[in-house]
């Protein structure tokens, strides 16, 4: 009865929300087919005609995707096996490339070096090739004269940095010898040359370090002057010296060559003597000749210095001459003699003087040392001292202690220049004529 009372009062309530006429209820265990329900529940039906053109696209669209399937699916499978396969190469290679990876050679026949870009050392012409058009030289990207490479970090210099420091070779840059207290360069190994660095040459019984192609420069390691037919050794920018190879001085109007440090020796190129404080260029040994450097006379007790042929001038050495012909001078300096306008003029402003040769000042201006004896301003000769205070070469007669006068003997030896006027039998004093015909010239003087 409570049930029956129950329904009768959703069914009323049911009237009274939808605006019907109370009846009885059609939830039952049957179901319901949705023709008793209220408006807003009743779902729209399709038309028979528009269900079967649904259908219809439905099939189409499905049709499409189980076309699209196969081909979608193949593209996937071979894209696995590609990055499958690139993988496994990878695999095979890596080995080699972190086993060896400076294993391969130039190409080049019997060339021991290893090879760069393009399967050649860069001396035969592998790695990069510079990007400016007509440009022979190698680096990467770019030679050093077109802006590739590091350059040194001192400023104002322009050279290529080497190894971890930024600086050039001159500037202290590359790498140095392992061995402890050398500043020698790394020629391979670790260690100098002198300490055992570098490469042996690969001639039959040759002791030597190779320089180039594996070999010395006796078995042809060393670069020839490019010129034909000259079998000259090469002495800078491919040629040798008698064709014009080597630098020049830096120093604008200098056209001296290149000693080191980019100036001639007269500007202060070349090596120093070693002894502390000495600025004189180094002549032999790592000394100037004051302090012992040089070569000496060849000549048996003679200890004077060596000219060209191993000899002194007075044991037939040669040595460079005057360029000025007919004069048999030594040249000073510029291919000439002092008479002739050889030498160097001090570095004084406005002083017309030659120079004191390695000192670039003139007598009158320092550039020669005074005597030792106190108080004394004459010029100082061998020994410290002024020909006054005992300076000076003695003379070769025996028993004599006069001074050398010229020749190496005293005047009264028959030393010394006499006047250059024919007739005239004094000494000279200056420019090759004695006092009278230095003042009056030579035709004012009439001998009695």
């Amino acid at each position: 009865m409570e049930a029956d009372e129950i329904e009768r009062e959703v069914a009323t309530a049911s009237a009274a929300l939808f605006g019907d006429t109370p009846r009885e209820s059609v939830f039952n265990d049957e179901g319901m087919d949705g023709s008793d329900l209220p408006p807003s529940f009743v779902m729209p039906l399709l038309n028979r005609d528009e269900e079967e053109e649904t259908q219809q696209i439905s099939d189409r669209m499905h049709v499409l995707e189980t076309d699209k399937q196969p081909e979608e699916d193949v593209r996937l499978e071979a894209e696995d096996e590609m990055i499958d396969s690139i993988n496994i190469r990878r695999m095979d290679i890596q080995p080699v490339e972190t086993g060896d990876r400076r294993g391969y050679q130039c190409r080049s026949e019997n060339c021991p070096k290893f090879a760069q870009a393009g399967g050649f050392c860069i001396a035969h012409g592998g790695g990069y090739r510079c990007q400016t058009p007509f440009c022979a030289f190698f680096n990467l990207r770019t030679c050093p004269d077109h802006g590739g490479s590091k350059r040194c970090g001192v400023i104002g210099c322009t050279r290529v940095a080497l190894g971890t420091s930024a600086l050039c070779c001159a500037h202290g840059g590359g790498r140095k010898c392992s061995m402890k207290k050398c500043k020698k360069y790394d020629a391979g190994q670790g260690l100098c040359l002198a300490h055992g660095g570098g490469r042996d040459c690969r001639a039959n019984g040759c002791n030597k370090k190779a320089i180039r192609y594996g070999v010395c420069s006796g078995h042809g390691g060393r670069a020839r002057c490019k010129v034909e037919g000259c079998e000259k050794y090469d002495r800078g920018q491919g040629k040798c010296k008698a064709h014009g190879g080597g630098y020049f001085c830096k120093v604008q109007g200098c056209g001296k060559k290149d000693k080191g440090g980019g100036l001639c020796v007269a500007h202060g190129g070349g090596k120093k003597c070693y002894v502390e404080g000495c600025t004189t260029p180094c002549v032999g040994g790592g000394r100037c000749k004051a302090h012992g450097g040089g070569r000496r006379c060849q000549a048996d007790d003679c200890r004077n210095w060596a000219l060209n042929g191993g000899r002194c001038k007075e044991h037939g050495g040669t040595g460079k001459r005057c360029s000025r012909r007919g004069c048999d001078k030594h040249d000073q300096g510029g291919g000439f003699c002092l008479a002739h306008g050889g030498g160097f003029t001090c570095t004084i402003p406005d002083c017309t003087k030659k120079q004191i040769r390695h000192v670039d000042l003139c007598k009158a201006h320092g550039g020669t040392k005074p005597c030792s004896f106190p108080e004394c301003t004459r010029k100082a000769n061998s020994g410290g001292h002024c020909i006054r205070h005992g300076g000076g070469g003695r003379c070769k007669t025996e028993g004599c202690v006069k001074t050398n006068r010229g020749g190496g003997y005293c005047k009264a030896h028959g030393g010394g220049k006499k006047c250059t006027v024919p007739g005239c039998n004094d000494w000279a004093i200056g420019g090759g004529l004695c006092p009278q015909h230095e003042m009056f010239g030579p035709a004012a003087v009439v001998s009695v």
